[in-house]
């Protein structure tokens, strides 16, 4: 239950961050103006406290680390604004603009939050590791090892965990709504950036404000989709016909796997969300150091490059190859190569200390080159074979033309199906014309766009990752991002520039065309949601404070530590995590050795220790696994917890009985 305090402390956690992200921006940045640096205080104090809190959490304990960052970010933002008070910056924009931006930013959040915690189970990644993890990483689980096997380090990106958990340990606020606020906050966010970022190319207000808006919010055609609704309903009730699940075309109006507005695309996968505020921040950063002369923006841009790692390890590694090939574009077609060696020496400095930093500060980039303290060489001997990603690489496609998302499955889409049309083809169009528009201008930002955009939307065609668990269509991601702000820019200036009446209609008609997609999005959870009338799809995982499991919950948060590893041989009722509910309602592990909650062992030794302990509960097992505690309910196999007792020496240590339902925990001796 979210109370005034808990809104209190809300307000106070993101005011430090913005805060310190403010100061530190002011004296670090020249001539910049007041709009300009509150878009910047949110990516930096985001940024840092995300880098920081991740390098102390080696050194200190985690739960320190998320306090002690932000008092160190209060005492250094309050010694700056005192010792600078008198030095103040200029609006670029007028009062009108600042209500008009202050409004749709405020707008943005509140409407995200809502969307957010309305959408459906998997739009939140609820499975398998995001809140589990993040529950976990609350209670000292750091460096972060995995729920379903602790002996082993989570070599997945996980920086937005490990945000949500500084935020629900800092402000109170419930676990499952700790992604929503951040997503919502990040959307602003963006809002704001892509505000900055476009005004710094076209120099205009309204340019700026639609380019910002269609940036977020460029669609696809799959709303037409909806036609076929029309036949649905009308068999259904019209015609009396019994149809299975009538209403979900609702969804194939909205939901496309390989083009999603930028909002969709936050709010369905919490890690992207401050990958495109990175994404974006960076390049505005690269650019100003280099217009401004101003090295000190490094010692910004190099963090928040590696923090991009955390979140997302495939589009660090393209904007690393961006900054690397754009300067040689830049100079091929503007011939300016005084201006692109600038860009380049730029570049090098860049990554030449990002690059380390984001090899050696934990998730996948770390995990590949065995600098997580396991043997690499021992880790593919051993398994993981049918899981392990980052070791196999990747495959080239011999068939660039066909779109090959997730080997095993069928997935393999000629890019010129209808389906792949529908969610690209406008898009391409748009985005051709945009780059026709700009060619001759040779802007430095937007040739950078272009080419971002390129590299995102090519990869896919010619890179297939050998895993079913991942597919390459996450590539579309950030070209759905440069796509909509490229698209933006263009018909923000043909409308603003433009003096021709049918043609300014014409482009507000594009314009509602490619913003219907998430316009039906917002409606649809801001009215009805999913389930109809469903605030929050999560918080069913969570124990009411009067059901029977809270009173065990508690006794277990109070009782154990986070290096207790529970042995449960039922997983609960929920199979794509393990033990989903105990985790995220008490931050411990009960690891099962297989990454779904099913009997089926994976080729790895424990996995198939952890089957034969189901069987006998074996002492050996039990001590190999490095189980502490034994939690016995009435799902265990009749006989088993007294083989257990019999096999083991076990101290009963709680105990719980409602009706059928019972508890009982046991600690091994």
């Amino acid at each position: 239950m979210i109370t005034i305090f808990i809104i209190l402390k809300l307000i106070i956690f993101w005011a430090i961050l913005f805060f310190f992200g403010y100061q530190l921006a002011e004296r670090i940045l020249k001539q910049l103006s007041k709009e300009t640096l509150i878009a910047l205080s949110g990516l930096i104090g985001i940024g840092f406290y995300i880098f920081l809190i991740n390098v102390l959490g080696y050194i200190i304990p985690i739960n320190v680390a998320f306090y002690l960052v932000l008092l160190i970010f209060l005492l250094y933002g309050m010694c700056c604004f005192l010792r600078h008070r008198s030095n103040k910056r200029e609006w670029g924009i007028n009062k009108k603009w600042r209500k008009i931006i202050l409004i749709l930013a405020i707008l943005s959040i509140v409407v995200t939050f809502i969307v957010d915690n309305r959408y459906p189970l998997g739009g939140d990644q609820v499975l398998l590791t995001c809140i589990p993890t993040a529950a976990t990483i609350a209670e000292g689980n750091f460096p972060p090892q995995a729920i379903w096997m602790p002996q082993y380090p989570l070599r997945y990106h996980y920086g937005a965990h490990l945000f949500t958990a500084a935020i629900y340990k800092v402000t109170g606020l419930p676990l499952y709504m700790s992604y929503d606020i951040q997503i919502a906050v990040l959307v602003c966010v963006l809002f704001l950036l892509g505000f900055i970022l476009a005004k710094k190319i076209v120099n205009n207000n309204k340019k700026a404000l639609i380019s910002s808006i269609l940036m977020l919010g460029v669609g696809n055609l799959v709303f037409l989709k909806g036609i076929n609704g029309i036949v649905v309903l009308y068999n259904k009730y019209i015609l009396g016909h019994e149809i299975f699940a009538p209403f979900k075309f609702v969804f194939e109006m909205i939901e496309s796997l390989f083009s999603r507005p930028v909002e969709m695309w936050m709010v369905n996968f919490p890690t992207n969300a401050l990958s495109f505020v990175l994404l974006i921040g960076i390049i505005y950063l690269y650019f100003d150091s280099i217009q401004n002369n101003n090295k000190k923006v490094l010692l910004i841009t190099i963090p928040l490059l590696s923090v991009l790692a955390l979140f997302s390890e495939i589009f660090f590694i393209v904007v690393c190859f961006l900054l690397i090939i754009y300067p040689i574009v830049f100079g091929i077609i503007s011939k300016n190569w005084p201006c692109a060696k600038k860009f380049l020496v730029v570049a090098l400095l860049i990554l030449l200390i990002s690059v380390p930093i984001a090899l050696v500060q934990g998730g996948v980039l770390t995990h590949y080159l065995g600098r997580d303290g396991h043997n690499l060489k021992l880790h593919q001997t051993y398994g993981y074979t049918n899981i392990e990603l980052i070791n196999k690489g990747f495959e080239i496609n011999v068939r660039p033309w066909i779109l090959m998302t997730r080997i095993g499955q069928d997935n393999r889409l000629p890019i010129y199906s209808l389906e792949f049309l529908l969610q690209w083809g406008l898009l391409l169009i748009l985005i051709f014309c945009s780059v026709v528009y700009f060619w001759k201008k040779k802007n430095n930002f937007v040739i950078f766009l272009e080419l971002a955009f390129g590299a995102f939307f090519v990869a896919p065609f010619f890179i297939v990752f050998p895993l079913e668990l991942c597919s390459t269509e996450r590539f579309f991601y950030a070209a759905n991002l440069f796509g909509g702000l490229l698209i933006g820019l263009w018909l923000s200036n043909i409308y603003v520039d433009g003096q021709n009446k049918i043609l300014k209609r014409f482009i507000w008609l594009l314009i509602g065309v490619l913003m219907l997609q998430t316009i039906i999005f917002q409606l649809i959870f801001l009215t009805v949601g999913y389930p109809v009338g469903k605030w929050n799809n999560i918080d069913k995982f969570f124990a009411k404070s009067n059901s029977f499991d809270v009173k065990i919950y508690q006794w277990v948060k109070e009782n154990t530590t986070i290096s207790d590893y529970f042995l449960i041989v039922q997983p609960d009722d929920y199979e794509m995590a393990p033990n989903l509910k105990f985790t995220i309602n008490t931050g411990r592990m009960a690891p099962i050795y297989t990454y779904h909650a099913n009997n089926d062992p994976i080729d790895i030794p424990q996995s198939y220790a952890f089957v034969e302990l189901k069987k006998g509960c074996n002492t050996d097992l039990i001590k190999l696994l490095d189980y502490h505690y034994v939690l016995v309910n009435k799902n265990w196999p009749d006989g088993l917890e007294e083989k257990c007792l019999e096999n083991n020496k076990l101290e009963l240590k709680f105990e719980e009985t409602e009706g059928d339902n019972f508890i009982r925990i046991y600690k091994v001796l």
